[in-house]
Parts: structure tokens; sequence; C-alpha cells
């Protein structure tokens, strides 16, 4: 799968990335946009998603992976409190870590 930005739109209150997921020379893909926002203390990210083309076979699992160097106090909810397998979520608990 390909990644490509198609655009980024900052207002107000968000930053939101525009994005094609594709397999290379296809004409199916997926239409992704990353919403971002924040109120000065938490992060928050949406991720929407949808289908283009027509796909005959299962859509691929699309994941996101966020990377921090270093962090005095981070908290989340979603799998935890470790790594994980980021494919099917097998070596993790969900819930607020």
């Amino acid at each position: 799968m390909k990644h490509r930005v198609d655009g980024v739109d900052v207002s107000e209150d968000a930053l939101t990335v525009r994005t094609r997921v594709a397999p290379a020379a296809r004409d199916v893909g997926l239409a992704v946009a990353y919403r971002w926002t924040s109120d000065g203390t938490r992060l928050g990210l949406t991720v929407s998603v949808a289908p283009e083309g027509e796909w005959n076979v299962p859509l691929p699992r699309l994941g996101v992976r966020f990377g921090l160097d270093t962090a005095d106090a981070v908290r989340w909810f979603g799998g935890g409190p470790g790594e994980a397998y980021p494919d099917s979520s097998q070596a993790s608990a969900i819930g607020r870590w």
C-alpha cells in the first residue's frame, strides 16, 4: 500500500491531513482524513476512512502508529500498557493507560 498526501487544511481548531492509501497502479484505494485537535493540554486524533472504487476483496487494515521520543506523563485509551501486535491486538488489553 502506498500513502499519498492529497492536502493539508489548517483551521482555528484543527489540522486535517487528507491522504490516499492504495495499492500501486490500481483504481481502488482508501481516502483517509487525519484530524488533529488540541486544547493546549490534550492531543486528539480522529481518523476517517472511506473506500474508493470497487473492492472485490476485503478492505485492508489501516493502522496508526504514534511514536514519542520521551514523555513525562502520557495517558491514552486503547491497547496497552506496552507494545502490542499492531495488526491483531492479541498481546494487549483495551483500557485506560
